[in-house]
C-alpha cells in the first residue's frame, strides 16, 4: 500500500483521498508505515478521523527494520498511542508475525504496554 506502482503518491494516499470518510476507515500497521519509510505518527495525525483500528508491533532500527515485540524497537509508541486517541482510532491489536515463540512474544508486547498505559 505504500508503494507508488510507477507514479509519485503510495496507493494508500491515493485510496484515502478517493473514499468517504464516513463510509470508509482503515486498518493500519504501524511496522508496515515504518518499514515503509513512514512515520506511524505522522501518518495517523495526517489521516485523523480515517484511520479506526491500529496494529501495534514494533521495529528495529535501519537499515534492518526488522519485527520487533512491542516496546523493545525504535516506534515510540507512548506517542502513537495518545495519537491514536486524540484521532479516533477505536482499537489496537497486538501482533508479532514471525515470533518464534508466540506466548513470549504477546506477553513482552503486554508487559511493556501495560507500564505504558498506567503511567498515563
Amino acid at each position: 500500500e505504500f508503494d507508488t506502482l510507477g507514479g509519485s503518491t503510495p496507493v494508500i494516499e491515493t485510496v484515502i483521498a478517493n473514499t468517504d470518510p464516513a463510509a470508509v476507515s482503515f486498518e493500519v500497521d504501524c511496522y508496515w508505515v515504518y518499514k515503509a519509510g513512514s512515520d506511524p505518527l505522522a501518518f495517523l495525525e495526517k489521516h485523523a478521523g480515517r484511520v479506526a483500528e491500529i496494529h501495534l508491533k514494533d521495529s528495529t532500527a535501519a537499515p534492518a527494520k526488522a519485527m520487533a515485540d512491542v516496546g523493545k524497537g525504535v516506534i515510540d509508541y507512548g506517542k502513537v498511542l495518545a495519537a491514536a486517541k486524540r484521532t479516533g482510532v477505536r482499537y489496537a491489536f497486538v501482533e508479532r508475525d514471525d515470533a518464534t515463540d508466540p506466548a513470549a512474544s504477546i506477553r513482552a508486547s503486554h508487559d511493556f504496554l501495560s507500564t505504558l498505559l498506567a503511567s498515563r
